[in-house]
């Protein structure tokens, strides 16, 4: 009877020659988008996550400056209350304008 080990060991190597090569090929190939990934987002002048999170953070900090100015200026005001914006459009502010020239 002829020895088959041989055979398998051959096919098995060639098996495992062609996974490594495969596996090779798909990390060069994940590698080469991420690369050109990065080069086109970078020519599109996008925002990274960290400057948003940044800016985001700045924001907040400015509203909550807002809000505690808008607090100080109601105690200073004494609770009083704004007085009422008239409803005419500045459109109309400019026609009575021109009529009284």
């Amino acid at each position: 009877m002829i020895n088959n080990k041989p055979l398998f060991d051959d096919l098995v190597r060639v098996a495992g020659g062609a996974i490594s090569l495969m596996s090779t090929l798909r990390r060069q190939v994940e590698s080469d988008m991420r690369e050109r990934m990065a080069a086109h987002f970078e020519r599109l002048d996008m925002v990274s996550r960290a400057e948003i999170l940044h800016l985001q953070a700045q924001v907040d900090a400015v509203r909550a400056e807002n809000q505690s100015l808008k607090s100080r200026l109601d105690a200073l005001d004494g609770g009083a209350k704004k007085p009422a914006k008239s409803k005419k459009s500045p459109a109309s502010a400019k026609l009575k304008a021109k009529k009284k020239k």
